[in-house]
């Protein structure tokens, strides 16, 4: 039985950009059933844009850090659980920069 991780990925920055990510995101050979919600937050010219998957095994970081490199504006923040090896963690960077990466096990 394949490991299960479920991916919470929230990517803030202007419309335009967010709209040129969602289309790069929807051409990717990723597997994975998609949730998405676009919402405008705090300032007029910001938006977020949300996706909720699941893959196997691993989350998307390789396919995270690509977009960070080709969508340099947008900041990314990814949650992810693997459901088998109680794991969880967060990884966040903006411009191929890693602000943040924490992966931690948990008790079942």
């Amino acid at each position: 039985m394949a490991d299960k991780c479920e991916n919470k990925l929230t990517i803030f920055g202007k419309k335009q950009g967010l709209k040129e990510f969602r289309d790069f995101f929807n051409s990717t050979t990723m597997k994975a059933k998609l949730y998405r919600k676009e919402e405008q937050i705090k300032r007029v010219s910001d938006f977020k844009l949300f996706y909720e998957f699941e893959t196997k095994w691993d989350p998307p970081v390789p396919i995270i850090e690509e977009a960070s490199k080709i969508f340099p504006m947008l900041l990314f923040k990814l949650r992810y659980e693997r459901w088998m090896s109680f794991e969880e963690g967060y990884f966040i960077l903006m411009n191929s920069e890693v602000i943040l990466d924490i992966t931690r096990g948990y008790d079942s």
